[in-house]
């Protein structure tokens, strides 16, 4: 009852403050007709009004009330059943409002479910043919694994980037999907650190070769925390990015990858660093965020902006922090996961 009054007095204070203005008008009126005994009626008579006011005010709230739940039930879950007790509780005025307002809820209920329904196909549909494209991706990975010796080099180094192109294309694809799924199943196991990012060299192999990369390593066996698919799709991205923004006519690029434990034996630290086109100072706050491109010169025309942001959301997926630094013709990337 406490908190009924008062919630019912900020809902009708116009409504108080007319009714209070009577009650002087009629004691005014009282003083004037029996000026002899106003004191003892004017005393049961505000004695009345604010007994009569409070119950008033209590009624009132308790009606709102019923009528502020009934309502937030109807916007949690808009039934017929919800929507009928609502309107039950409305005055006429506000069940016209009521009306009007569930009709269009209504209707852009069923345009959200219109538009979910055929980004959902939309998405299946882009998940289906991803999977669908990996059959004549593997059959042509066969063919240049077991065929080299039988295709010119020029030839085999073409088709080997346009095959690395097309996987990191489908993984992005299958990557953003997974990212996005309520549902993910990662895998967290214990991972050497030296291993993964070798794989993932092994991987580029044919086109750090071809571009006459130095590959640097200086990665003790140290052990992360973390899922395997995951990690080497982040460093995937690293390593691409590396190859594609490569200085043009820079005889010996250099990939250097190096690690360590920090003071504390809190963090592992995995830095991967270039000697590439590097990225602007402007550039830089901006490189993780969805189709940012930057200033990439010549290169630009290849970028998608999508394989650093997907990078960023899969490691804030398996907790791990993302650095990134650049100066002059150097870029780097650093990759801390905690020590579990």
């Amino acid at each position: 009852m406490f908190k009924t009054i008062p919630a019912a007095w900020r809902n009708h204070k116009n409504w108080v403050f007319f009714f209070l203005l009577t009650d002087i008008m009629f004691a005014v009126f009282l003083w004037l007709v029996y000026p002899d005994s106003f004191y003892p009626v004017l005393a049961a008579f505000t004695l009345g009004c604010i007994l009569l006011l409070a119950v008033a005010l209590f009624c009132t709230g308790r009606n709102d009330d019923k009528k502020y739940k009934a309502f937030m039930a109807f916007l949690e879950e808009p039934s017929q059943e919800h929507e009928s007790e609502a309107l039950r509780l409305s005055s006429p005025f506000e069940r016209d409002m009521l009306q009007t307002a569930s009709c269009r809820f209504h209707q852009n209920r069923q345009k959200l479910e219109d538009i979910s329904l055929r980004l959902n196909e939309y998405e299946e549909y882009a998940e289906t043919w991803a999977h669908e494209i990996k059959t004549p991706l593997s059959l042509m990975t066969f063919l240049l694994d077991n065929r080299q010796d039988e295709i010119p080099p020029p030839l085999y180094h073409k088709l080997e980037y346009v095959r690395n192109q097309l996987q990191e294309d489908i993984d992005q694809m299958l990557y953003y999907a997974r990212l996005r799924s309520d549902h993910k199943d990662y895998l967290f196991e214990k991972l050497l650190l030296p291993v993964c990012c070798s794989d993932v060299l092994d991987e580029y192999k044919i086109l750090l070769n071809e571009k006459n990369f130095q590959i640097v390593t200086d990665l003790p066996a140290l052990t992360v925390l973390s899922d395997r698919k995951g990690l080497e799709f982040i460093l995937k991205q690293v390593v691409s990015n590396t190859i594609k923004y490569a200085r043009p006519g820079e005889k010996n690029p250099l990939l250097s990858v190096s690690g360590y434990m920090d003071e504390n034996k809190t963090h592992v630290h995995l830095r991967i660093k270039d000697n590439g086109s590097g990225v602007r100072p402007y550039d830089l706050p901006f490189i993780f965020e969805k189709g940012y491109t930057g200033d990439t010169g010549s290169q630009r025309k290849r970028a998608t902006g999508m394989g650093l942001y997907l990078l960023r959301q899969m490691a804030d997926d398996l907790k791990i922090e993302v650095e990134a630094s650049s100066a002059g013709h150097s870029f780097e990337i650093t990759l801390i996961f905690p020590s579990v």
